[in-house]
């Protein structure tokens, strides 16, 4: 501890260095119940340290004259079975095993890390420079932590282990929260119709990005769809099959674009068991009009041969749209057309009955 000599202008500045030993919530103590805490970023504050140890070097350099100076906090040390929980991020990181190096003015250094999350194993580290701060992690996490994390129930058809290169863009002196994921989806099985659908066996890129502060979402799914999104009190949103250009609605989420071959059965099993109600599981709670502000909008999809119960028929349309508390699902192409109502709760079973007008 130590007092430099100082002139009147600046004032004194006690300077505190020594090494520390001991739990890892006496950082979480110097970050959240001192001085210095007027000092950090809310998103570092966001980080609670709850558990583990810590064992390193410890610099505090503290101005005592009221008003002049800023205070300083370097940490050096080495971080084991920590437990670190961000609420704001529904975040939570235990048996976290790293070197740490943070400093006030230049932010948090991990350059290497390992612990579990979302119910996988990761390893990466984390980075601040440029003035961004970057936690980047890789790993296997289940598919359903993951999506309860990110809060997309319309991932319910994914189910497995996925592996996923996750970076984190952490707010650091003004710049925003955003997030980009990558996966091969191998071990991922995708429970959907054709060309959607996939075993754990087969590899297909998934691109997430969260950009504006998480606001917005962009994901593509393969060569297959791809994917614009709004996120806030309600969901707007455009996921389109195939080329073409993404649009976002007014409110709601639309589903469309083009296909060259699909079949009409495992789409309304798909729509009606599983679509629907995780896109009504996205906006529930949200009041009477919750359905139309932040649900399934329609289904507009182009097929260029599509299977109708074991009979080709091509240059085919088929749409979605909400009615009531159900849905209609109609089929129009130049040699047969017809529609069904699909009730809200229905689980389609057993025969289907299209009513078409017949070909002359």
């Amino acid at each position: 501890m130590d007092v430099p000599a100082f002139d009147d202008e600046s004032g004194p500045v006690l300077i505190v260095t020594g090494k520390v030993h001991g739990p890892l919530s006496d950082l979480d103590t110097v970050f959240q119940d001192t001085p210095l805490a007027e000092q950090l970023p809310d998103e570092v504050k966001d980080w609670r340290y709850q558990s583990g140890t810590m064992g390193g070097q410890l610099t505090l350099n503290i101005p005592l004259k009221k008003g002049e100076g800023t205070p300083m906090v370097i940490v050096d040390a080495a971080v084991a079975d920590g437990q670190v929980e961000n609420s704001e991020r529904n975040l939570l990181l235990t048996e976290v095993q790293a070197p740490v190096y943070f400093h006030l003015r230049n932010g948090l250094q991990m350059s290497q890390l390992s612990a579990s999350t979302l119910g996988g194993k990761v390893t990466g580290k984390w980075a601040t420079e440029a003035g961004k701060s970057t936690l980047a992690l890789n790993g296997t996490v289940p598919v359903k932590s993951l999506r309860q994390w990110l809060g997309f129930e319309w991932l319910a058809p994914a189910s497995g282990s996925l592996p996923m290169d996750l970076t984190i863009q952490v707010p650091w002196q003004g710049t925003p929260f955003g997030l980009h994921a990558t996966s091969s989806l191998k071990g991922v099985t995708v429970e959907a119709p054709a060309p959607l659908g996939k075993s754990a066996s087969q590899s297909r890129t998934l691109t997430l990005d969260l950009t504006d502060n998480g606001q917005r979402l962009a994901l593509q799914y393969g060569d297959t769809v791809r994917g614009a999104f709004a996120l806030g009190e309600t969901v707007r949103g455009d996921l389109r099959l195939g080329g073409g250009t993404l649009r976002l609605p007014a409110s709601g989420v639309d589903v469309h674009g083009r296909l060259a071959r699909a079949s009409v059965e495992p789409w309304i099993d798909f729509v009606s068991n599983q679509l629907v109600p995780a896109m009504e599981a996205n906006t529930s709670g949200g009041g009477d009009q919750g359905d139309q502000q932040g649900g399934l909008n329609k289904v507009n999809v182009q097929v260029a041969t599509l299977d109708l119960f074991g009979v080709d028929v091509p240059k085919a349309s088929l749409s979605v749209l909400p009615s009531g508390n159900g849905w209609d699902l109609a089929l129009s192409s130049p040699s047969v057309a017809g529609s069904m109502t699909i009730p809200g709760g229905f689980s389609a079973r057993g025969r289907r009955h299209w009513i078409c007008p017949s070909r002359g």
